[in-house]
């Protein structure tokens, strides 16, 4: 007859030898899924109720979209405390969630009445504005010293002491050069496309002063070439009289994109007229 302490001993080592079971069934069903994830696509059933006799619950698996290696269902099993844990943490998890949510709300509206104090402020009274401090590796923030030039003294504040980040600073003056940058662009922009018409204009008015005299053109446009963004515009003479020059002369491609545009416009214009006095002398013949 075996003793008491042998029988134990002998369900302790069945105990553990199932638990080890679980453990490596479960592993193999997470390879399995994370394997079958990436080409296979799954919907999955809610968890079933604990079942007391084995203190496991299950979840089936069935086959959306995927290859055809992809099986066609599968189920996973896992213990109801791990479910409970699960369930337990995946709580704390939402709860944390919303926690920041309701913080970044409040904050949000925290900024926003504090912006509207600054306007209400800027508003009221007028300050002179001093440099920005070197920036405090100890704090790592700049401050700046606001002093008061116009305004109530009972409703402004006589200085003011802005506060801000050393790395929201430095975003801001990247900013102010980049905006600086675009003013310049947009400036050398304009004044290009002034000299430009202007050189047009130029050979535009010498072609018309030889068409007076008596001169034809016959008038080409070359492509636009890509690494000087130039077109050239060449008249050449059809008439054998000698003071009829060959001209030709640059100007940009956006130039000539606009001329040709509004050279469409007019010829469409001009070809509406012809078809409304056509269909206007129609109807006063029915007449």
């Amino acid at each position: 007859m075996e003793s008491k302490k042998e029988e134990s001993r002998r369900e302790r080592q069945g105990m553990k030898q199932q638990r080890k079971d679980q453990k490596q069934e479960m592993k193999k069903n997470k390879k399995l899924v994370k394997m079958q994830l990436k080409k296979c696509r799954y919907d999955h059933s809610d968890w079933s109720i604990c079942d007391q006799a084995t203190n496991t619950v299950t979840r089936n698996f069935t086959l959306r979209e995927g290859e055809q290696d992809c099986e066609q269902s599968h189920t996973i099993t896992i213990t109801c405390d791990k479910f409970n844990r699960i369930q337990a943490w995946k709580a704390k998890k939402m709860d944390r969630k919303q926690k920041r949510k309701d913080e970044k709300l409040q904050m949000k509206q925290e900024r926003k009445k504090k912006r509207k104090l600054v306007k209400e402020q800027r508003l009221k009274c007028k300050y002179d504005k001093e440099n920005w401090s070197e920036c405090d590796k100890t704090t790592y923030t700049v401050t700046r010293v606001l002093t008061l030039r116009d305004g109530e003294e009972e409703e402004c504040e006589p200085t003011v002491i802005v506060t801000i980040s050393c790395r929201k600073f430095e975003r801001i003056q990247h900013w102010k050069a980049r905006k600086i940058e675009r003013k310049n662009d947009k400036k050398e922009k304009k004044m290009f496309i002034k000299e430009q018409k202007n050189i047009w204009k130029e050979n535009k008015k010498i072609v018309k002063e030889q068409r007076r005299l008596g001169c034809s053109f016959d008038v080409t446009f070359s492509e636009c070439d890509p690494i000087s963004n130039m077109v050239t515009k060449s008249y050449i003479p059809t008439t054998d009289d000698n003071s009829c020059e060959n001209r030709s002369f640059k100007y940009s491609c956006d130039l000539h994109e606009r001329l040709m545009e509004k050279k469409r416009k007019r010829q469409d214009k001009r070809a509406n007229r012809k078809i409304y006095r056509k269909e206007f002398r129609q109807q006063r013949l029915r007449i």
